[in-house]
């Protein structure tokens, strides 16, 4: 990853460790998990793991990397399957 500190990163560049963020967490186990569906909330999950946003979908079983199911487990979101 570029420092973002030292200088300004062009759009390119973002996309770009966008995208090697989401080819690493391939690298992962996979956990299959299931967002309870609960009435007044929206009906998917924003999760955003260094810059990589995945939009898990509520009432749906998945499969997620281990980060993301962690970052799920730690919020209290997660009802696993």
């Amino acid at each position: 990853m570029e420092n973002i500190n030292s200088k300004r990163l062009t759009d390119s560049q973002i996309d770009n460790a966008i995208t090697r963020m989401g080819a690493s967490l391939s690298d992962f186990p996979k956990y299959t998990v299931a967002l309870p569906i609960t009435e007044g909330k929206p009906t998917s999950v924003e999760v955003c793991y260094n810059g990589y946003v995945i939009r898990i979908k509520c009432g749906v079983s998945v499969e997620v990397p281990e980060p993301i199911y962690m970052l799920l487990k730690h919020s209290g979101k997660l009802s696993v399957r």
